[in-house]
Parts: structure tokens; C-alpha cells; sequence
């Protein structure tokens, strides 16, 4: 799914959701208001009307105890014989059941329980039912009393009697007026009639749940009431509100109990009638909200239009950098976010056309520096192998040196032997002076071979010298080229780290590139990892190179001090030759010549013991200078095969940098 479905749809659960709980609670508030209202409007129209009936009654109560005081009621009532005074009665409260309206009869009954007349002159005096049971209540209180509601006989509809004792001024019964009260009639002003809202009505009922008085005639004297879920409620709280369905309407109500006359007060409204300005509101709501939805979706589409245009070109950018061209910009004008990204897309774009231009240029240079590298290591192979020949033929030549020495110094151990003969054995002179030219003469060409041989490996020790000096200066040199490399290596490795910081601030347009750089970075790693053991490689050399440079200078100052006591040698092998070819002629002087002699034999014996010790250090020396050789051969190999791999990791990165197209 694009980005701008994915924004118009996101805009519009935004405003969705917002409208639909809005509008819930709305709904909900507004209903529940209704119904509050109701429950208020019910309450008081119900007390109104329970009022209006208890101000009624109370008044036609006032007016049935105005009856005690009537003087033609309580002379009919003490001469009820007389025809004209029952004619008057009759007449004068059938004026007042006129006027009233509320009656449905005014029966008139003598102190011992005779019905008299009516102000119907219906003929209750013909009437031998029993008299009814609150006359009882009546005599015994001689006060008025009220019946409670009950159905009559005649007309079949609600009814109650307000009875009011007539006395004599002995504060005797001489009679009794019934007012029977129509309640149908004084109903219909006051409750009946009376509409809540359209639909809306008051009822009452009795404790028993009988229905005394709807609009509904049908209703009166029936239990459905009792059919209803609520009826259970209102007949045991008496005062309360609630809800109830009947005949499958849900309806509101309110009760209240009227103590006095035993009747609960019943005041209804259909729900469906109040909800009707609840779902105008509603759809009102509903109407607005599509109205704003409608608009916000056009915003919507707009806004994520204008947004996705700058992101698209991103992408489009971004797509072009994944082929490795960087020469393509962000093509965007606003200042917005998207705007500004795309400015630092380009700017990031610069900087790693600046790298890679950069690990371009520096890949060639460590390429050639590389391929230098590997040249300089063949070469001191080649130079190092040569050392190694030369130095095997020193070792050689200085073990035969030291052979000669050996048999120097057993001739020098014979020669003082034949001193001491000629020193204990004067008379022995001659044949010992012959023996002794003979060997002096021997003595003097083994010195003089000698002579020759620590020449040659004095010349031959002065070309190993120079060159493991030259060795030195190479390896010098080498560590150089190393250090540029390790250089090189590092600025690499900056350069494919700031690389990598880079592609990781694209985010995920960058990952490619991120890719590139850490490949870039581990080339990097690896070529400073082979400077460094090139490096440590040189530096053994190096150290080497110097430690054999130190001996090939003390072995040098011992071959010249070599050099020195064999030339001193061959001065005495002379000066002896000389003696026993004088020794005839120095007879007299042989004892003198000979402690000369054994003088100048022990100095060379020393000298020549010297010379044998000098000599087995030289070999000792060489034996290590060869074995020095040896490693350092090892070592420059090592260097030949990293400079190959090194070059041939800088070859794979140029390749891999070459991928990419920068201005």
C-alpha cells in the first residue's frame, strides 16, 4: 500500500474514531439527560395531578361536613316522615351534585340505618341491601369517615363515599349523608386526562394492583398491571421511578402513594417518544460528521499529496544512489521536513562522493605502494639468500682458521717442549737449533697461510658487513613503505566508518551503501592488520640486522687484532729462524738465547691461545649470523606473501569502488 492511501486512511480513523465516541458520548449524555428530564417532568406532573385529587377531595370533604350544620337536612332527619321535607333535601343536593359534577350519588340515611332518599330520586329507600361497612366506623367515631375506592353496584365504576353523621344537639345520630364520589369523574380533570407528552398518561391502582383509574376504560378494575416486571417494585417501594415495558412498549414511570385514600399514582412516557429529539440530535450529528469526515478526507488527500511528492522524489533519489550513481540530487523545494531531508540527502550524497573519490584515489596509491612493497621483498630475498651463502662460507672458512690454530698450538706445545730440551739439554744444541729451524720454518708458513686466510676472511667479512648495513637501510625503508600503509589504512578505515555513520542517518535507503562501507572497512582493518605483522616483522629484522651489524664489528676488530698478533708472530718465527741459523757462532750466547726463546715462547702461546679462543667466537658469531639469515629470510617471504595479499585486497576494493559514479 503507498504512503498517501496509508496517510488518507490513517486521517480518517483519526477522525473517525474522534466523531464515533464523540458522538457516543454525546448519545449517551443526551439520552441519559432525556431520560433525567423525563423522570423530572413525570415526577411533577404526577404530584400535580396527586395533588389536584388530595385539594378535591379535601374540598368535597369540607363540603360533605358543611352538611352537619344543614337545619332543613337535620329537620328531615328528625321528622323524616314529612314528604314536602324529603321533596326540599332531595332537591337542594341534587343542585349540588349538578354543580359539582363529581357525584355520583348523595344518599341520605336515618339514625337506625334507613335508606331515606337520593338526590337522584333513584328509590334507595326501596334498597334492603346491607348497609355498608364504614357506617359502622361512623357511629362508633360519630366523625366522618371516607370509604375506600370500590366498584359500584349500579354503574359499575370507581367510586367512594365520604359519610358524614348528623347530630342532634344531644350529640346524637339522628342520620347520615353519603357523598358517593364519582372518581371517574373527578378523575378526568386532574389525572385522566391529563396527556405527558404525546403518548404519555397518569393511572392509579390499588395496593392489590387493581387499576382504579386510566384513560383506558378497559384498564379499570384489571390486574395487567401486575403483568409488568415493575409491578412487583412499585408496590412494595410505593414511591420511586423506573422502567417497564407493556404490550411491548418500553415506557418511564414515576409513583407516589396517596396514603390517605390508599392509592398509588402512576405517571408514564414511552421511551421511544423522548428518544425522538435524542435521534434528531443524533442524526444531525451524523449529518456533520459525514460533512467533516468528507472534508477531512479531501485535507487528507491533499496534505499526504503534498507530503508524498517530497518523499517520492526521495525515493526516486535513493533508488539512483542503490545503482551506485551519485551524481543524481533530491529534486525538492519546500522547507518543510521532507525538505530538509532531501537537503541532507544531498549533502550526505556529496560527502560520499568526496569519500569514495577519496578510497578511489588512496586504493590506487596503496595499490603502487603495495606492488612496490612486493618488489622490495623480492629483492632482499634474493639480497638476504646471498648474505646467507656468504656467511655459510665465512662459518666454513673460520673452522678451518680455528683447525690451523689447533695444530698452530700443538706445534707451539712441541716447540716448548724442545725448548725445555734445549734449556735442560745445552749439549743438544745443535741437533735441537736444526730441528728447530726445520720446525720454525714450518711454524712460519702455517703463519703465514694463516696470514693469508684471516686476510680473506677479513675482506670477506668487510662485503658481509656492507651488506647487512645495506640490509639495515632496506629494512629502514621497508618500515616506511609500512607505516605509509598503515597510514593509508587508517584514513580507509575513518574514511568507511564516517561512510557507515552516513548510511545509518539514511536509514533504510542507506543500508546498501552501509553494506559498501563495512566491506570498505574490514579491507581496511585487514590491510593494517598486515602493516602492523609486516611491521613487527621489520622491527625483528631491524633488530637483528643490528645485532648482526654489532657482531660483524667486534668480529671485525678481532680479526684485525688477529691480523696484528699473527704479524707479530711471524716477526718472532723470524727472529728464532735467525738464532738457530746463528747458533753456531752463538754457542757462547745459546743459554741467553734460549731463556729468550722461552720468553718469547710463551707470548706465543698466549697469543696463540688468544687467537684460538678469538676464533671459535668468530665461528660461534658466524653460526649465528647464518641462523640470523635464516630468519630473516623467513621473515621477508612473510612480508612478500602479505604485500601479494595486500595487493590483492587493494585490486578487490578498487574493483568494488569502482562500482560507484561520483562527479
Amino acid at each position: 500500500m503507498k504512503l498517501k492511501n496509508k496517510l488518507v486512511i490513517l486521517f480518517t480513523v483519526f477522525a473517525i474514531v474522534p466523531l464515533i465516541v464523540s458522538g457516543f458520548i454525546i448519545s449517551s449524555n443526551l439520552q441519559k439527560a432525556n431520560k433525567d428530564d423525563a423522570y423530572t417532568r413525570l415526577n411533577e406532573e404526577l404530584m400535580v395531578s396527586q395533588n389536584s385529587m388530595k385539594g378535591n377531595i379535601e374540598m368535597l370533604k369540607n363540603l360533605a361536613l358543611g352538611s352537619e350544620k344543614d337545619e332543613i337536612l337535620i329537620n328531615y332527619f328528625n321528622n323524616n316522615a314529612s314528604a314536602e321535607l324529603k321533596e326540599q333535601v332531595s332537591d337542594r343536593y341534587a343542585e349540588i351534585l349538578k354543580r359539582y359534577g363529581v357525584f355520583a350519588n348523595i344518599i341520605f340515611i336515618s339514625g337506625d340505618e334507613k335508606r331515606l332518599t337520593d338526590a337522584l330520586k333513584s328509590g334507595v329507600d326501596k334498597d334492603k341491601s346491607p348497609m355498608p361497612d364504614y357506617l359502622a366506623k361512623v357511629k362508633e367515631t360519630k366523625g366522618m369517615v371516607v370509604s375506600s375506592i370500590r366498584k359500584s353496584n349500579s354503574t359499575g365504576k370507581s367510586i367512594f363515599a365520604i359519610c358524614v353523621p348528623i347530630l342532634n344537639s344531644e350529640q346524637k345520630i339522628i342520620g347520615y349523608i353519603i357523598y358517593s364520589v364519582d372518581l371517574e369523574k373527578l378523575s378526568n380533570k386532574y389525572v385522566t386526562n391529563i396527556k405527558i407528552g404525546s403518548s404519555g398518561y397518569i393511572f392509579a391502582i390499588q395496593e392489590d394492583g387493581t387499576t382504579l383509574l386510566h384513560p383506558n376504560k378497559n384498564e379499570i378494575f384489571t390486574k395487567n398491571f401486575l403483568k409488568v416486571g415493575i409491578s412487583k417494585e412499585v408496590l412494595n417501594k410505593k414511591s420511586g421511578i423506573g422502567e417497564y415495558e407493556y404490550n411491548n412498549v418500553k415506557k418511564l414511570v414515576a409513583y407516589n402513594e396517596d396514603k390517605e385514600m390508599g392509592i398509588i399514582y402512576i405517571a408514564n412516557i414511552p421511551i421511544a417518544e423522548l428518544m425522538k429529539t435524542s435521534k434528531a440530535v443524533i442524526n444531525l450529528m451524523g449529518i456533520i460528521g459525514v460533512i467533516v469526515l468528507i472534508v477531512l478526507i479531501i485535507s487528507a488527500i491533499a496534505i499526504s499529496k503534498k507530503f508524498t511528492n517530497g518523499i517520492n522524489s526521495v525515493v526516486k533519489a535513493m533508488e539512483i544512489i542503490d545503482t551506485g550513481d551519485f551524481t543524481n540530487k533530491v529534486d525538492i523545494i519546500s522547507n518543510d521536513e521532507v525538505g530538509i531531508m532531501g537537503k541532507r540527502i544531498n549533502h550526505t550524497m556529496e560527502k560520499l562522493s568526496f569519500s569514495i573519490f577519496g578510497v578511489k584515489e588512496s586504493s590506487s596509491k596503496v595499490s603502487d605502494l603495495s606492488n612496490i612493497l612486493t618488489n622490495n621483498s623480492k629483492e632482499m630475498s634474493v639480497a638476504v639468500n646471498e648474505v646467507a651463502l656468504e656467511i655459510g662460507e665465512i662459518a666454513d672458512r673460520t673452522i678451518n682458521q680455528t683447525r690451523q690454530l689447533l695444530d698452530i698450538t700443538k706445534e707451539l706445545d712441541e716447540f716448548n717442549n724442545e725448548l725445555n730440551d734445549i734449556y735442560y739439554k745445552i749439549s743438544d744444541v745443535n741437533t735441537s737449533s736444526k730441528s728447530a729451524e726445520y720446525k720454525a720454518v714450518t711454524g712460519k708458513d702455517f703463519v703465514e697461510s694463516l696470514t693469508i686466510s684471516i686476510d680473506s676472511v677479513k675482506k670477506s667479512f668487510s662485503l658481509v658487513r656492507d651488506k647487512i648495513n645495506g640490509l639495515g637501510s632496506t629494512v629502514s625503508e621497508i618500515g616506511k613503505i609500512t607505516d605509509s600503509i598503515n597510514e593509508i589504512s587508517e584514513q580507509t578505515n575513518l574514511l568507511a566508518l564516517n561512510a557507515a555513520i552516513e548510511a545509518a542517518r539514511a536509514g533504510e535507503q542507506g543500508k546498501g551503501f552501509a553494506v559498501v562501507a563495512d566491506e570498505v572497512r574490514k579491507l581496511a582493518e585487514e590491510s593494517s592488520k598486515s602493516a602492523s605483522e609486516i611491521m613487527n616483522l621489520i622491527n625483528l629484522v631491524s633488530g637483528e640486522t643490528t645485532e648482526v651489524i654489532d657482531t660483524s664489528k667486534q668480529m671485525d676488530e678481532l680479526i684485525t687484532e688477529q691480523a696484528n698478533v699473527i704479524g707479530k708472530t711471524i716477526e718472532s718465527f723470524d727472529a728464532i729462524l735467525k738464532s738457530v741459523q746463528d747458533i753456531t757462532p752463538m754457542v757462547d750466547k745459546t743459554y741467553n738465547s734460549v731463556k729468550n726463546a722461552v720468553k718469547v715462547k710463551d707470548i706465543v702461546v698466549n697469543k696463540v691461545e688468544g687467537i684460538v679462543y678469538d676464533s671459535k667466537e668468530v665461528s660461534a658469531s658466524t653460526e649465528q649470523i647464518s641462523a640470523s639469515a635464516e630468519e630473516m629470510a623467513s621473515s621477508i617471504e612473510e612480508v612478500s606473501r602479505v604485500a601479494v595479499q595486500l595487493d590483492k585486497s587493494v585490486d578487490d576494493l578498487v574493483s568494488k569502488v569502482d562500482g560507484f559514479k561520483v562527479n
